[in-house]
């Protein structure tokens, strides 16, 4: 039963990984883009990035706690 959570949670984490690695990437675009535009866009592109950031570090905190509880829950 651990081992299978285990498991999921390692898919889990590999999916949240993906999502913000492509949000990341598309403001990456966004941003570069917006330079082209007015400095208004290019603010609000790199608060979103800032943003998404924090959250994901959140996320990461969250998962590697509950990857940490099921290892000593496996002891």
């Amino acid at each position: 039963m651990i081992e299978r959570n285990e498991k999921e949670l390692k898919l889990l984490g590999a999916l949240v990984t993906m999502f913000f690695v492509i949000i990341k990437h598309s403001l990456y675009w966004l941003k570069k883009d917006a330079h082209f535009k007015s400095s208004r866009m290019k603010d609000v592109v790199l608060a979103m990035e800032t943003t998404i950031i924090s959250r994901y570090q959140k996320v990461e905190d969250i998962h590697q706690q509950i990857l940490t509880n099921e290892l000593y829950l496996k002891l």
